[in-house]
């Protein structure tokens, strides 16, 4: 679900930036490297588009494309320019820097909860408010995403919506989808 793919790459990081300070060698930058790697651009990216799929899909169109393209690259060059600052100009040691990544992972884990705990009530009233559209022939909507909007629908959901996700739900389905 969404908690899982929003918390996996940090608490993976996290386990990663903690071998490098306690232990500083090749085989803890190659851990922390190919969790970044792997969990980055699979499980991580599924969870931040499941937390769109509440959002109208002409407003989601836009959002994405500012995010994936402007802010990912922003954040990247960001990142490692703070990087050359701290080891290059301050002299930072490994350490210094672990911890402070630890900090910012810990601030990370604690945001993907917060987002958690809004996304349930976000999609609720996405389909109370009927906002949602399954049956939109642009939105393209994978067999896991309906099957994880009847989950999110059941669980919390009142009468009304989860009659209606499941209308919705058996539309898309003989629609091919």
């Amino acid at each position: 679900g969404v908690n899982a793919a929003l918390l996996a790459l940090p608490a993976a990081l996290l386990i990663g930036v903690i071998s490098i300070c306690l232990a500083p060698a090749l085989w803890s930058a190659i851990l922390l490297r190919v969790s970044d790697g792997s969990l980055k651009q699979s499980f991580h990216k599924a969870g931040v588009e499941l937390l769109c799929l509440p959002i109208p899909i002409n407003l989601k169109k836009q959002i994405k494309v500012f995010i994936d393209v402007f802010l990912d690259n922003l954040a990247t060059g960001a990142a490692g320019m703070l990087l050359l600052v701290f080891v290059g100009l301050l002299g930072w040691s490994t350490l210094g820097i672990g911890l402070i990544m630890i900090g910012l992972i810990m601030i990370w884990l604690m945001m993907a909860v917060m987002v958690r705990n809004t996304y349930g009530q976000s999609f609720r009233e996405a389909i109370e408010n009927r906002t949602l559209d399954l049956t939109d022939p642009a939105a393209e909507y994978k067999p896991g995403q309906l099957m994880h909007y009847r989950e999110t629908a059941v669980d919390g959901g009142n009468e009304r919506q989860v009659i209606y996700m499941l209308d919705h739900i058996g539309m898309s389905h003989f629609r091919g989808r």
